[in-house]
């Protein structure tokens, strides 16, 4: 049974490293021996081939982490790859139902079960999602990403890279997914914050931009 994965953040007390699953109805915290160290601001996404969620970096009260974790519904296992994506240009994990991305400032890195592997000379925007933020979202339809960067959004596939779409003035730090018809960003500052871009104002013929909700009519 598929499961939504939630771990870390934090809250009025600091950093936290529980694990919670959602299966449809309940939320279920997650009594596990091993668990990643807390942090905020990592990257999380699913290795289809495996079926595991990778965890990759974020920070913590030392400042930028590399490591590599997995869950594979039951437990935690950290992982010691021999190529170490340099956690200072971004922590953002994506996933296209065929493999797992990490997406860094200008670097492209594919997790392929016990390693990573860069993937040079795919163009990526020049962007510092450790200074700024970036989200992501698969769109099955067109079969692209779409990652929100600092102050602009952008489109493409991990094979073969990234253009700038547009300009995005929301506020830093949010959540990004697709609902079917259109993709939805809320922020986690201000949760009243939500936007919605209908998913053919990126392409090259159309001027739309992203449009404030007033309610949660998506």
């Amino acid at each position: 049974t598929q499961k939504v994965v939630l771990f870390g953040g934090s809250n009025d007390t600091g950093l936290l490293n529980d694990t919670w699953t959602w299966d449809g109805s309940n939320w279920s915290l997650r009594n596990v021996a091993l668990a990643p160290p807390a942090r905020v601001r990592f990257g999380m996404g699913v290795h289809p081939a495996s079926g595991n969620v990778v965890l990759y970096g974020g920070f913590d009260d030392n400042g930028p982490r590399d490591d590599t974790w997995t869950w594979n519904g039951t437990s935690w296992k950290k992982e010691a790859p021999t190529k170490i994506p340099d956690s200072k240009y971004g922590s953002l994990v994506v996933s296209d139902g065929l493999d797992c991305f990490l997406l860094q400032n200008k670097l492209i890195w594919r997790w392929e079960g016990q390693d990573w592997v860069n993937l040079p000379d795919i163009p990526m925007p020049d962007w510092d999602p450790n200074k700024w933020g970036a989200e992501g979202a698969w769109d099955p339809v067109d079969k692209s990403f779409l990652v929100i960067g600092p102050g602009a959004t952008y489109r493409g596939k991990a094979t073969s890279g990234f253009n700038k779409w547009g300009t995005a003035d929301l506020v830093f730090g949010g959540v990004l997914a697709y609902s079917g018809k259109s993709f939805v960003r809320m922020s986690l500052e201000a949760p009243d914050d939500l936007w919605r871009a209908e998913r053919t104002f990126l392409l090259p013929d159309e001027t739309k931009e992203w449009v404030r909700l007033d309610d949660l009519d998506l």
